[in-house]
């Protein structure tokens, strides 16, 4: 069972354990994470994370996150609305890149 961490620019950390096998916008939403989503479908690049912990747990990117990646460049920042989770054992760290909802 995953746990996944998302780490806020403030330092404020939201855990939500899983399963595996679901979206992270879902488990956002399911923590009452802030994290800001706006198109909610990899066009905008609203909801940029940093993976620091826990690759191997994800899905690798899919077509429209690859798009959305080679349109905003590659400083390796994943799209928070795009990452599937899969199932597994340990830790997904992730840093949230810029603003959080309010």
């Amino acid at each position: 069972m995953p746990t996944v961490k998302i780490v806020l620019p403030s330092e404020r950390v939201f855990v939500v354990d899983t399963l595996g096998e679901e979206r992270l916008i879902d488990l956002c939403d399911a923590a009452l994470a802030p994290v800001a989503f706006s198109c909610r479908a990899a066009t905008c690049g609203t909801c940029g994370v940093w993976v620091e912990q826990g690759e191997h747990l994800l899905d690798p990117p899919g077509i429209e996150e690859a798009m959305l990646r080679a349109k905003l460049g590659r400083d390796g920042r994943r799209f928070a609305c795009a990452i599937r989770v899969r199932s597994g054992r340990g830790v997904i760290r992730l840093r949230v890149c810029g603003h959080v909802a309010s």
